[in-house]
């Protein structure tokens, strides 16, 4: 008994163990390979999201770049529109007043200082005079006015209404059909010519004188010394254009009787001068100032010769074509 027993065979755990080992291999091979592919799959979302995070960035720099555009195109839209808005405005303003916002602040003095009526300056018949008169009204308006009439003539009158004139002869002027014009208040040249607001300022008083005394708006004027002079030179163009928006017309002349020479001029020398006339349509400088008492004795002899050739007188209008100086001048007849 005792050997039976001590003939049996021990179990052997060789055959398990070695299968073990098999499994725990295969197995630790199998999830190693996961394990492997689970990091390159986890590696791949890394790079995705890093991806995912890049376009994200990128996307948010587009959309505050885009938003930046889009501030930048209302702020350009709203420039725009008050752009439009101002000149609107102008335009608008323009319509109402027929100037510029930005015009000169002279063109706003005097609102009442315009010409009664714009006309085409362009009437200019042939074989006529003008005789004009500057200065006045003075003691020798009296003895002008009477030879006027005695010759059944008109004449253009270019006023000065300095304070103590004679309101009572400037009137007389205007009653007996004669054209009453603007020449200066104060006839001082460096006041004048200053500033347009100096030459409108004085122009405006003597166009209030005569409206008022006489009830006539007056429409013609003539530039202290002639509208080219040595005081002017800075300031002519700019009042030129001003006085013409406002509807004037303005005169010089093309003949000179030479009476502003000296202060009385030898009678005989006046008559010369104006019967030395060639053109066919003059314009004729005299002087109505109190000491030109021989201008007035020499016009009955001016009107008889000027007759005798063949001319017929008139009166400047608001239709007559204007004589004017230019600067290619070189040789004027004394103002």
């Amino acid at each position: 008994m005792t050997e039976q027993r001590r003939s049996k065979k021990k179990p052997s755990f060789a055959a398990p163990l070695a299968l073990l080992l098999v499994l725990s291999l295969a197995l630790t091979g199998f999830f190693g390979v996961r394990l492997s592919r689970a990091k390159a799959d986890l590696a791949a979302l890394d790079a995705r999201a890093a991806e995912l995070e890049a376009a994200l960035s990128a996307g948010d720099t587009r959309l505050e770049n885009l938003a930046a555009e889009n501030e930048t195109l209302k702020a350009e839209l709203a420039a725009s529109e008050a752009n439009a808005a101002d000149l609107q405005a102008r335009l608008d303003a323009k319509t109402l007043t027929g100037l510029d916002p930005d015009h000169p602040s002279y063109m706003d003095k005097y609102p009442d200082f315009y010409a009664p009526q714009p006309l085409r300056a362009d009437n200019a018949p042939e074989n006529t005079v003008y005789l004009t008169f500057d200065d006045g009204p003075s003691i020798n308006t009296d003895a002008i006015l009477a030879t006027l009439a005695e010759q059944n003539v008109k004449a253009t009158f270019f006023v000065v209404t300095m304070d103590g004139y004679s309101k009572e002869r400037l009137k007389a002027i205007a009653d007996a059909g004669h054209t009453v014009a603007m020449h200066s208040k104060t006839h001082s040249y460096r006041t004048i010519y200053a500033s347009v607001e100096g030459f409108l300022d004085d122009m405006y008083a003597v166009f209030c004188d005569i409206r008022d005394v006489t009830g006539i708006t007056p429409t013609l004027f003539r530039f202290p010394g002639g509208s080219i002079n040595s005081y002017d030179h800075l300031t002519y163009q700019e009042i030129m254009a001003e006085m013409l928006r406002r509807g004037f017309v303005p005169f010089d002349w093309n003949v000179s009787s030479g009476d502003a020479t000296a202060a009385t001029v030898d009678k005989d020398v006046i008559v010369n001068n104006v019967l030395a006339l060639s053109a066919s349509r003059a314009i004729v400088l005299m002087h109505d100032g109190y000491t030109k008492t021989t201008t007035a004795e020499a016009l009955p002899e001016i009107i008889a010769g000027l007759k005798a050739r063949g001319y017929t007188f008139d009166a400047l209008r608001p239709d007559s074509k204007p004589v004017l100086f230019q600067y290619i001048d070189t040789v004027r007849q004394n103002p």
